[in-house]
Order: structure tokens, then C-alpha cells, then sequence
């Protein structure tokens, strides 16, 4: 059985971030807000534990992320009828699934 691995990175911006791996993973950054959302774009799920609704418009209205988890929920979650890859939908509109506390 395949263990996820978590990957702690030193700094939000660090390239390693933008690597997919072919197995469960999860890569930690630190981040605060003056480094902007840049540093969290091309995200396959991000979660946001945060109740700043400037932020969350942000992540939500940023195209790259395609999934924002807001709160506390495990990101392999997913409740039928929640957008996810595979959707024929996919082709025809930007799908993003937004989970909230």
C-alpha cells in the first residue's frame, strides 16, 4: 500500500511546488499574505484555513487553482457532484470545486 508523502518546503515560492508527482503527495509551503497568491496559482487543490474573505475571493476567482477546500477538510473528499477531473463538462466550461465549513 502506497503512503502519501508530505514534502516541507522553506519558502512559498520554491519550484519544487509545481512538481506532480504519480503517486498521493502533499507539498508544504509556508505563506503569508504579503507573499500574494502567486506563490499558491497552478494548484490542484489548496486548502484555505483562513476566515479572510478577501483572500478566499481571491483563490476563488484565480483560474489556476482547481479546487479551493476552505476549512478543515482532507482533500481526497469528495461528495458526488462536486466538479473533479474527468467531467465532460470539463470541455465545455472551467469547473472548480469550493468546499466550505
Amino acid at each position: 500500500m502506497l503512503r502519501p508523502a508530505v514534502h516541507q518546503l522553506d519558502r512559498p515560492d520554491a519550484p519544487q511546488a509545481n512538481i506532480e508527482l504519480a503517486f498521493p503527495c502533499v507539498w508544504v509551503a509556508p505563506w503569508t499574505r504579503a507573499a500574494g497568491i502567486a506563490p499558491l496559482k497552478q494548484t490542484l487543490v489548496l486548502t484555505a484555513v483562513t476566515k479572510d474573505e478577501h483572500l478566499l475571493d481571491e483563490l476563488l476567482t484565480e483560474p489556476t487553482i482547481k479546487n479551493l477546500y476552505i476549512g478543515n477538510h482532507p482533500t481526497y473528499w469528495l461528495k458526488p457532484g462536486i466538479p473533479h477531473d474527468g467531467y465532460l463538462g470539463e470541455f465545455l466550461m472551467r469547473t472548480k470545486a469550493v468546499i466550505r465549513d
